[in-house]
């Protein structure tokens, strides 16, 4: 039993260690991911805001032009991004096509500051926001992040599932390995238990022997059963001499000789 026990802490170590390393392992590629992506946004983000600067007539564009026409994103050609809103100075929308902002929103988006990007909630959304001040007016670059927050808690989501299918796997691998890691010790329990039972018949045989002598001792003093009670004693001194000398951790080998007639001879007088 102890030794099916420690098996079962030994599969289930692996298993929890293996669990752990695997959920680390996937929490750490889902998360380089996600920042890599929001870098990228970020980036993107900060080079439209200055394609106004590079392009004084994107601006034009921007006044005139409907906000819905698909104009590519690419800054090498200074063509101006679709996701904004122009506000004056004084907070009143010039140009949105975008987004429907109430007054409690706008405050919050003039709280921001020209030089970083923001994160705000809008309309049960996420957006990355970049502000830029432009004469006199104020323009808002937005980047809808809910898609790629959604797509990264969906990958957790689905690591965590299989993670756990993987989890139930290990342990019942890990049962297999540690049964074949414990084998060894589990061959030396049995050994152990079958040396341990012919110690104790080896010495039930002379305590027997003496206690029958003891018997006849009572009935009939004779010298020879004080003799074989001597004898009885000193071959249980010898079993323990020689259970003394194997449990010295170096014990050298054996090379006493035996007398075989002569110990059989013995054992068919007893």
């Amino acid at each position: 039993r102890y030794i099916h026990n420690e098996e079962q802490k030994l599969a289930l170590k692996i298993s929890i260690a293996s669990f752990i390393i695997l959920n680390t392992i996937l929490a750490a590629i889902i998360s380089v991911s996600y920042l890599y992506e929001y870098r990228e946004m970020n980036q993107e983000l900060w080079l439209e805001s200055n394609m106004i600067d590079i392009n004084p007539g994107i601006w034009k564009i921007i006044k005139n032009e409907s906000l819905n026409s698909r104009w590519p994103r690419s800054d090498e050609k200074n063509r101006w991004p679709r996701d904004i809103i122009v506000f004056d100075t004084e907070k009143n929308i010039i140009k949105n096509d975008y987004l429907f902002l109430d007054d409690i929103i706008i405050n919050n988006l003039f709280l921001l500051k020209e030089k970083n990007n923001y994160i705000l909630d809008i309309n049960e959304n996420t957006y990355l926001i970049k502000r830029k001040n432009i004469n006199e007016s104020v323009i808002f670059f937005f980047r809808n992040i809910t898609p790629l927050r959604s797509f990264h808690i969906t990958l957790i989501i689905i690591a965590l599932f299989w993670s756990f299918i993987g989890l139930i796997i290990i342990y019942f691998l890990s049962r297999y390995l540690a049964r074949i890691t414990i084998e060894p010790i589990r061959e030396q329990s049995r050994e152990l238990e079958a040396y341990s039972h012919n110690v104790a018949h080896e010495l039930r045989t002379p305590l027997s022997i003496m206690r029958t002598n003891l018997e006849l001792l009572r009935i009939k003093p004779e010298n020879r059963f004080i003799e074989s009670t001597d004898e009885e004693i000193t071959g249980m001194e010898h079993i323990i001499n020689s259970l003394l000398f194997l449990a010295k951790p170096d014990t050298s080998e054996l090379n006493d000789e035996l007398n075989i007639t002569h110990k059989t001879s013995e054992i068919i007088e007893k």
